[in-house]
């Protein structure tokens, strides 16, 4: 690396820890493309106004900072530990923001849980992809659907998001 290269890298804040746009797309590939906090989940990705275009206010934001100075930076970790996916969260644009500048909030113990929250998530839409999830009787209670499976639809806006239940209020189910 030559000396500009070397000084324009420091100068735009950039560090050998960023991730590899490969990584990004891991990191955004196994949270669905859907931001990890928890009651936000909303998907970053959508239209643009060129139609050959899409907009993508997604971000893979690291858990421990890729620099110096950086928010929850722990310099325990490899340079390799620090670029890996497992060091990534994928969140909306506006969560990205919020953990950096509340990292006393945002632990790096409470970033690695809304994510593996919504690679969990992720994992359970895909196996539940295989049936519908009315097949018998539905019953309705306080703006949940309950199948007689036991699993649990909660309606928002006009998406349906299937998530798996612990148990139904009439005990039903799985438990």
């Amino acid at each position: 690396m030559n000396a500009t290269s070397a000084n324009s890298n420091v100068s735009s804040g950039r560090s050998e820890g960023e991730f590899t746009e490969k990584t990004k797309r891991i990191i955004a590939d196994r949270a669905g493309h859907v931001c990890s906090r928890p009651h936000c989940r909303v998907a970053p990705r959508g239209p643009h106004s060129e139609s050959d275009k899409a907009a993508n206010i997604g971000v893979a934001a690291h858990i421990s900072g890729a620099a110096p100075k950086s928010a929850r930076w722990d310099e325990g970790l490899l340079k390799a530990e620090r670029k890996a996916p497992e060091n990534g969260v994928w969140l909306c644009w506006p969560r990205s923001v919020r953990i950096d500048v509340d990292e006393n909030r945002f632990s790096p113990a409470l970033l690695r849980a809304w994510f593996g929250a919504a690679v969990n998530d992720q994992e359970w839409l895909l196996s539940a992809a295989r049936a519908p999830i009315a097949t018998g009787g539905t019953v309705a209670c306080s703006g949940e659907i309950w199948s007689s499976d036991g699993v649990l639809a909660a309606i928002g806006g006009s998406t349906l998001l299937c998530m798996p239940s612990e148990r139904r209020p009439d005990g039903r189910g799985k438990t």
